[in-house]
C-alpha cells in the first residue's frame, strides 16, 4: 500500500461501538456537521463496509461544492475507488475537467479521494458493558472482521479501548476483542502441517499437549473448547501434593477430612465442558495412577465420587493434558507414566514461535513479515492506556521498518509467543519509531536476557565477558550462537563427549549428537576461530569423510 498523502489527519474516523446496534461516527474533517448515526446491524454488515460507506458518504459532500449540474455527473459520484486507485485515463480526465465548475480538475479530485481512502480509522470499544450490548456472536464476528483487514496489510485500522466504570456481572468487550484476535492469530498457522488437527483433537476422548513454554498450550485449549462451543476451565498441577490433586480432580464433602467442606471436584465443574490439566510433568506417579481409573481414550464421560461419598457420578468432560517439556524425556525420566498414554486419544506437538515464523516465509515468501507486523499491531492495542473521554486519543498506530522485521524474524525466542508478547510490550514503551536501529538495540537486550536461562553455559566468566563485551555481531542471534559454541568446547577442553551433554548444545541449540555438531562446524568453518581450528580433537571431528 502507498504511503498516505501528507497532509491527511493522523486520526479521520472515529468509529464507536455503542452497542450491538449502532455505530457512532466521527469525522475529524467535518465536525461542524455533528455525529452521523448509522442504524446498520453490525452483526450484518461487514466493518470495513460501514468504513467504506462513510469515505463515501464524504466523497459526495466534496463533490456537491465542485461538479456542475449535468446528468452525467453521476457517473462521478459513483466511482470513488476508481479516482482512489488513480484508474482515469486522458481522455477520461479530460472529459472529467468539463463536469467541473472553474478552479476544479480531475486531479484536484484524484487527491481528494486519495486523501480520503488514507483517512486513519479508530474502532473504539468501551472497557465494560453490559452482556446484552455486546453478546458473544457479535464480538466474535467483529474479531473475524478485524483479523481479515489487518492480516491483509490494512495500514488504517487502530482499536482503542474506551474506560469506563466497572460493575459486577459486565462483560469486557474490548479485552474480549483483543483475546479474539490473539486466538485467531495464533491459529493462523495452526494446521495439520504443523501437527495439529483440531478435527482429530474434537473426538471423544483425551488430548495430549506438548509443548515449550510460551508455545500456546493454553491458547490452544482454548480455540479447542471454542470449536467445541464450551467453556473452559483450567486446573494446573504444579506443586500440587497427591492429596490436594485428589481432593481437586474428585471433590470432597463435609468430613470426608480434617477441615473438609463440600466442595465441587474439577470433573464436576467442567461437566459438559473443557478441562485443562496443566503442567502434567509436575504431578506425582500416585497422582497420574488415580487419573488412570477416571480417564477413558474413547469417551469423554469421567465417572468419578467425591471424597467422603458413596456413589459415584459420571460427567461429560473433554479433557486436554498438557506438558511444557518433551514427552520422550519425560518418559525416559519416569516422570510420565507409560500406561497413561493408553488413555489419550491425541497427542499434539506445538511448533514453537521460531518454527512458525519460518514456515510462514518458505510457504509465503512474498508475505515474508505480515504475520509478525499483524501480530505486532494487536500487542499495542493491548499495550495502550485507554481513553478517558479527556485529551487526545491515544494513538494506536505505528510505523516499523521491514528491515526491523526481518531482524525480529531472525531473532530465536526461546520464550516463544510469551517472550515476544513482553518483548513487544518493551518495544512500545521506548517511545521510538521502530526502526532497524532501535530494534537492534532492543534484540540485543533480547539476546543478553534469553541467554541467562542457559543452565550452563553462563556460569562461565568468559561467556559473560562475551555479552557484556562490545561484540561485533552481538545483536545478531547466530553469531551469538557461533560464541556460545566455542566457549561450551573450550570449557570441556574440546573433547567431544562433554560438550554433547551440554544444557547449551542439547536444549538451546539443539546440537546435543555428533552429527549435528559436525555439521554446524563445518558449514561455519570460516567464521570459527583460530585458537579452535588449530586443536587436534577439532580437526580430526571435522574430517568431511568422518560424517
Amino acid at each position: 500500500m502507498e504511503d498516505a498523502p501528507k497532509n491527511t489527519p493522523r486520526i479521520s474516523y472515529l468509529l464507536s461501538l455503542v452497542d450491538g446496534n449502532e455505530w457512532l461516527l466521527k469525522s475529524s474533517m467535518n465536525e461542524d456537521e455533528g455525529d452521523c448515526k448509522w442504524e446498520d446491524d453490525v452483526s450484518q454488515n461487514s466493518l470495513d463496509g460501514v468504513i467504506q460507506a462513510a469515505q463515501e458518504q464524504e466523497w459526495r459532500r466534496y463533490l456537491n461544492g465542485n461538479l456542475l449540474d449535468d446528468p452525467k455527473r453521476d457517473l462521478i459520484r459513483n466511482s470513488f475507488t476508481l479516482f482512489a486507485a488513480e484508474e482515469i485515463d486522458a481522455e477520461m480526465s479530460k472529459a472529467i475537467d468539463n463536469l467541473l465548475k472553474p478552479g476544479t480538475t480531475c486531479r484536484d479530485l484524484i487527491k481528494y479521494a486519495k486523501d480520503i481512502h488514507h483517512r486513519k480509522t479508530v474502532l473504539m470499544l468501551p472497557e465494560y458493558s453490559n452482556a446484552s450490548d455486546f453478546p458473544a456472536f457479535l464480538t466474535e464476528k467483529l474479531a473475524e472482521q478485524v483479523h481479515q483487514m489487518l492480516i491483509h496489510g490494512n495500514e488504517n485500522l487502530g482499536l482503542v479501548c474506551r474506560k469506563t466504570p466497572s460493575e459486577k456481572e459486565q462483560e469486557q468487550p474490548y479485552k474480549k476483542l483483543i483475546d479474539l484476535l490473539l486466538l485467531r492469530m495464533w491459529s493462523t498457522e495452526s494446521d495439520v502441517k504443523n501437527g495439529i488437527d483440531f478435527e482429530r483433537c474434537m473426538r471423544p476422548g483425551p488430548v495430549l499437549f506438548e509443548g515449550e513454554t510460551g508455545t500456546g498450550k493454553s491458547v490452544g485449549a482454548a480455540l479447542l473448547a471454542q470449536k467445541l462451543s464450551k467453556k473452559l476451565v483450567t486446573v494446573n498441577l504444579a506443586s500440587m501434593t497427591n492429596d490436594l490433586i485428589e481432593s481437586k480432580l474428585r471433590g470432597a464433602n463435609k468430613g470426608a477430612f480434617t477441615g473438609a467442606i463440600d466442595q465441587k471436584g474439577a470433573f464436576e465443574e467442567a461437566n459438559e465442558q473443557v478441562l485443562l490439566l496443566d503442567e502434567l510433568q509436575n504431578a506425582s506417579s500416585e497422582a497420574q495412577t488415580q487419573m488412570l481409573d477416571l480417564l477413558n481414550a474413547t469417551s469423554n464421560n469421567v465417572t468419578v465420587s467425591r471424597l467422603g461419598a458413596h456413589s459415584p457420578t459420571t460427567f461429560n468432560v473433554k479433557v486436554i493434558l498438557a506438558l511444557n517439556e518433551p514427552l520422550d524425556k519425560l518418559l525416559k525420566e519416569g516422570r510420565i507414566r507409560h500406561d497413561l498414554l493408553h488413555r489419550v486419544r491425541s497427542i499434539v506437538r506445538l511448533p514453537t514461535f521460531k518454527y512458525r515464523i519460518r514456515a510462514l516465509t518458505e510457504n509465503e515468501p512474498g508475505q515474508k513479515t505480515t504475520y509478525l507486523k499483524t501480530l505486532l499491531k494487536i500487542y499495542r492495542y493491548q499495550w495502550q492506556e485507554s481513553w478517558q473521554d479527556i485529551g487526545s486519543i491515544p494513538d494506536p498506530f505505528f510505523a516499523i521498518d521491514d528491515d526491523a522485521l526481518i531482524l525480529i524474524q531472525d531473532g530465536q525466542w526461546p520464550g516463544n509467543f510469551r517472550q515476544f508478547a513482553r518483548f513487544a510490550f518493551d518495544l512500545f514503551e521506548t517511545n521510538k519509531d521502530l526502526d532497524r536501529e532501535t530494534v537492534a538495540s532492543a534484540m540485543e537486550e533480547e539476546i543478553r536476557r534469553s541467554e541467562i536461562h542457559l543452565p550452563s553455559a553462563l556460569e562461565d566468566k568468559d561467556l559473560v565477558d562475551i555479552l557484556q563485551s562490545d561484540h561485533k555481531h552481538s545483536c545478531d542471534p547466530e553469531s551469538y550462537k557461533l560464541a556460545v559454541v566455542e566457549q561450551v568446547l573450550k570449557r570441556h577442553d574440546y573433547i567431544i563427549a562433554p560438550c554433547l551433554n551440554d544444557m547449551a548444545f542439547k536444549e538451546t541449540y539443539k546440537l546435543g549428537s555428533r552429527p549435528a555438531l559436525r555439521s554446524y562446524l563445518i558449514a561455519n568453518e570460516d567464521k570459527l576461530s583460530p585458537e579452535l581450528l588449530g586443536q587436534a580433537n577439532i580437526k580430526k571431528f571435522m574430517k568431511k569423510d568422518n560424517r
